[in-house]
């Protein structure tokens, strides 16, 4: 039998065609999954921006909140330190002075920072997208930083309150229409003359500006991570 270089020319050229088409197949499903691959790239840096974006705003939010609570904290600071320095003789303040810093022992300012959006960030699986681990640790430390100051803000409130609010409580009526309607003077001398509400508004100062002095700390963090955040 003799071969015929027809046949095999004809018997070359299908599998020739089928190798070509096979090759566009596979280049085709090469470039599909580059392409998905692409857009699913696309999509998780485009979720990562909106998420980052929402923790950037939550962090202003908490700054403000933090920003408030300071200067609750550092009136109170100024006004037991003014007591301070007249300590043996109230009336050495201006009545203007103690008019102004009336409510000061009584008000307080005790918002809890947001989270909502740090947890979301947490929970999307977002996290590995970000490279940089050390901005990673500062950021999740700075709400680490804002619990802790609401614990101590907190207990600084309690212990405050189980100071003052006795002395108040057993005030007969005559006081208690001086505390609240007579002249600043006799509030304080009456205040002053408790020797447990006393001794707190000495030492308070001490306490509040270790708080004071940590929030602040937190402000100048909250500042470096929002300026960080610019890039998302």
């Amino acid at each position: 039998m003799t071969n015929d270089p027809s046949n095999s020319l004809f018997s070359k050229k299908p599998i020739l065609d089928y190798l070509s088409q096979l090759s566009t197949v596979v280049i085709g499903i090469l470039i599909t999954f580059a392409g998905s691959g692409l857009i699913e790239r696309c999509a998780r840096k485009k979720e990562l921006n909106e998420v980052m974006y929402a923790v950037r705003n939550e962090l202003i939010v908490n700054k403000e909140l933090l920003h408030t609570s300071l200067q609750f904290l550092e009136q109170e600071y100024t006004f037991y330190k003014q007591l301070d320095s007249v300590r043996h003789d109230i009336r050495q303040l201006s009545e203007d002075t103690l008019q102004k810093y009336h409510f000061v022992p009584f008000l307080s300012y005790n918002r809890v920072a947001r989270k909502d959006a740090m947890e979301a960030l947490k929970t999307s699986g977002l996290v590995q997208e970000i490279k940089d681990k050390d901005f990673l640790v500062k950021l999740f430390g700075i709400y680490t930083s804002y619990e802790d100051f609401q614990l101590i803000r907190s207990e600084y409130y309690h212990d405050r309150e189980q100071n003052i609010l006795p002395l108040i409580l057993s005030a007969d009526k005559e006081k208690t229409e001086k505390m609240n309607t007579g002249s600043s003077w006799e509030t304080w001398e009456y205040m002053w003359e408790n020797h447990i509400a006393r001794n707190y508004f000495l030492h308070a100062p001490g306490r509040l500006f270790g708080i004071i002095y940590a929030g602040k700390a937190f402000l100048n963090e909250t500042d470096e991570l929002l300026e960080a955040l610019e890039r998302y």
